[in-house]
């Protein structure tokens, strides 16, 4: 009767020893998995981090270009009021030619 304990106890051992390689190997694959995974979401978070880079960038490019597009319509208005006015000035000055040549006529 021990000699059959000892071999169910051999055979039981076997077994579990079976059982533990079986998981073993499996928690590997896992840990594999788990490592390709993480291998993954490292690359997508350095994506997502670049991409957002790109459009903080592109962000401040446009600004700048809004900037300038507002100080170049400022200054193009400046220039028309100036010309507006030299225009004005140019008109009084012709209307004064013309009353001066009409009087030098008329004499």
């Amino acid at each position: 009767e021990l000699k059959f304990k000892h071999d169910e106890l051999v055979a039981q051992h076997k077994r579990l020893a079976a059982e533990l390689k079986a998981k073993e190997a499996s928690l590997g694959e896992l840990v594999q998995g788990a490592d390709k995974h993480m291998r993954t979401l490292d690359e997508t978070t350095a994506k997502v981090e670049s991409v957002a880079q790109q459009a903080a960038a592109a962000e401040r490019r446009w600004k700048e270009a809004e900037d300038r597009h507002q100080a170049s319509t400022a200054f193009a208005y400046a220039l028309q009021q100036q010309l507006e006015a030299r225009e004005n000035e140019l008109g009084t000055t012709r209307a004064e030619i013309e009353i001066e040549k009409g009087a030098v006529i008329s004499q």
